[in-house]
């Protein structure tokens, strides 16, 4: 007997076809399992549409502290983004500049549209990220401030089956905030 698998897209069409999965239309009733699937997605997606900022905490679990960065950057809608430098111990560096809006507004549509806010609170909780772990990896944890909620995702690198999506976030935050044009010293390590 042959096996085939069927891959389902609840996103919306554009997004399912922008993804590669193909229109096919379906005249079976849904099940209530798809169902709930995608009313979770539609409010995860409100939700994190909605969000007034995104903070980025990138944290070092290496042992040689100079060749891992910590710092947390925080984007506003409005633009605003601060940053410091989070090296225990060290001192502070703190910097602010501004973004287009229009950026902070892509980052949230990304998220949304990768569902990002349906992920786990930790991944490295769940076995199907991270059936083991490595150990002296760096972190980084993604938040979104909404005026109804609030979402943190605390994904640890030592999980290699980590969500792609986020780790792809986490870099594309970085980018859009400037990081490294804005505040290079936070790169650097201060030991």
């Amino acid at each position: 007997m042959r096996r085939a698998s069927l891959r389902v897209c609840t996103f919306p069409v554009a997004v399912c076809m922008s993804l590669g999965f193909a229109a096919i239309p379906i005249a079976a009733q849904r099940s209530d399992s798809v169902d709930a699937i995608s009313r979770g997605y539609a409010e995860s997606y409100a939700e994190t549409e909605e969000s007034d900022s995104i903070v980025l905490e990138r944290r070092s679990g290496c042992w040689i502290y100079s060749a891992c960065p910590a710092y947390s950057v925080r984007l506003t809608r409005s633009g605003e983004v601060t940053a410091h430098t989070t090296y225990p111990g060290a001192p502070a560096r703190s910097f602010s500049w501004t973004v287009p809006r229009d950026s902070v507004r892509f980052l949230l549509a990304t998220a949304a549209i990768e569902g990002l806010t349906m992920l786990p609170d930790r991944i490295s909780d769940v076995p199907a990220y991270c059936p083991s772990k490595a150990f002296d990896f760096d972190g980084a944890v993604v938040s979104f401030f909404g005026p109804h909620r609030s979402k943190r995702i605390d994904d640890y690198h030592g999980c290699i089956w980590g969500p792609g999506a986020l780790r792809e976030f986490e870099d594309l935050v970085d980018r859009v905030a400037g990081v490294a044009q804005h505040a290079p010293a936070l790169l650097e390590s201060p030991y």
